[in-house]
Order: C-alpha cells, then sequence, then structure tokens
C-alpha cells in the first residue's frame, strides 16, 4: 500500500534466540517528503492530521517497553495492541521511536512478528485514513553465530540516548525528595556507561551526552545541597 509517509524499521539485532529467552529492540523512524538540510525559514506544509501507529503482533510476540511519542496499550479480541500517537505530519519533517518486542518460543527462521498499520486525518477529510500497512519480521535461530552479531549501532545509540530523559526525570524526581545522594548517582551512572560507549565507538555524540549529565549532577549536588542547609 503507497503512502505519502517514508517508514525504515531497524532491528538491534538480526537474529533472536528462538526459544523465547530473547527480546529486541525495534527502531522505528518516519518522516514527510524530503528532509531539509537547509537552514531556511520556510513554513512547512501540512501532510496529516493525527498520524497513528497501530502494532498489531502475532501469536507469543509482546510489545513490552517503547521510547517516543504518547503511546497507548489496548486489549482486543485476539491479541494486546499498541497504538503510537505521532501527532501531526509536516513536510520535510522526521520522527522515530524505539520498541522493546518479547518473544514466546518460534520454529527457526524467519518469521512475522507484527503488522505495522498506519492511518491519519488527510486535510478537510473527516474519516481516518490508512495509508500503509506491512508486516514485519525477525529471524529467530539457536545458531550462536548469529546470536553474537554485534548490534547495529545506530539503533544502540538511539536506545542509550533515548534513555536519557527517563534517567532525567527519575533522578531530578530523587533529588525533589530530599535523595540527594540516589539522583547523585542515577546520573553519574547514565554518565559512565555513556562515557563507556563513547570510548567503545569513538562516537562524540555520547561525550557530548555524558558531559551534559556530568554537569547536571555537579549543578544539582550544590543547588540541593544549599536547599537542604537553607531548610535546615
Amino acid at each position: 500500500m503507497n503512502s505519502t509517509i517514508n517508514v525504515n524499521y531497524t532491528w538491534e539485532k538480526e537474529a533472536v534466540l528462538a526459544n523465547g529467552a530473547d527480546q529486541g529492540h525495534l527502531l522505528v523512524e518516519w518522516s514527510c517528503g524530503t528532509i531539509s538540510r537547509r537552514k531556511v525559514a520556510v513554513k512547512p506544509k501540512l501532510i496529516g492530521f493525527d498520524l497513528q501507529l497501530r502494532i498489531i503482533p502475532e501469536s507469543g510476540v509482546k510489545v513490552i517497553h517503547k521510547n517516543g511519542p504518547r503511546i497507548n496499550t489496548r486489549k482486543t479480541d485476539y491479541e494486546q495492541e499498541t497504538v503510537l500517537y505521532c501527532g501531526h505530519m509536516f513536510n520535510g519533517q522526521q520522527k522515530h521511536a524505539i520498541f522493546m518486542f518479547s518473544f514466546d518460543k518460534h520454529v527457526s527462521g524467519k518469521q512475522p512478528v507484527a503488522t505495522m498499520e498506519w492511518s491519519w486525518h488527510k486535510p478537510l477529510a473527516e474519516k481516518r485514513t490508512v495509508i500503509r500497512s506491512e508486516r514485519i519480521y525477525i529471524q529467530f535461530t539457536y545458531h550462536l553465530g548469529l546470536l553474537q552479531l554485534p548490534a547495529d549501532p545506530r539503533v544502540e545509540k538511539f536506545v542509550k540516548l533515548d534513555e536519557s530523559s527517563f534517567i532525567l526525570k527519575k533522578a531530578l524526581r530523587a533529588y525533589e525528595k530530599g535523595k540527594r545522594d540516589e539522583g547523585s548517582w542515577k546520573l553519574r551512572r547514565h554518565a559512565d556507561e555513556l562515557l563507556l560507549m563513547a570510548a567503545r565507538t569513538d562516537d562524540l555524540e555520547y561525550l557530548q551526552e555524558a558531559e551534559m549529565f556530568l554537569g547536571l549532577q555537579q549543578q544539582w549536588d550544590k543547588t540541593y545541597r544549599t536547599e537542604f542547609c537553607y531548610s535546615s
């Protein structure tokens, strides 16, 4: 089914363990039109209202976690569906989300795991329109050589960097509750993980993110130590 949005699906690893003891991250990227590289102040054209991605899993497959825009999970007569609310889409816009899937035991081989159904409201249209629908697959195997292949570095980076907003919220909540040591430890631990990734991959984005976390740790340690002293 053709559509006016471009979609890419990328698994963190090409294969998962067929005995059901494995999970897999999926990076979903979508865009409308051509992504402009020029910094020109042009008002983008509205392409569609309220874009939604409906994930309909196959038997023995569940969506257990996501990082990205607003999401809703609901039961159906068959399986538990997941709906991702992507907002309005404009020409030249690009977005992404990360999903984690869990799998029951499967027969070895490339198997379908979910149907990805995209829909929106076209301008001036009353009814929601399905604009594309496709099944996604993953390789189930017991072959150690396939299972030990390195993770896709791009997906791995999206997963790690998308964790940052959740870590920040948890750390700030700890600081605000007077648990300064706990908040400081959360920031430091995530910064250390990012530094390890930077050293392993030579990717400066990891280093920049780590430096941001270390800076916040110093700033919040000082701020909340001062507030504690005043309150005492």
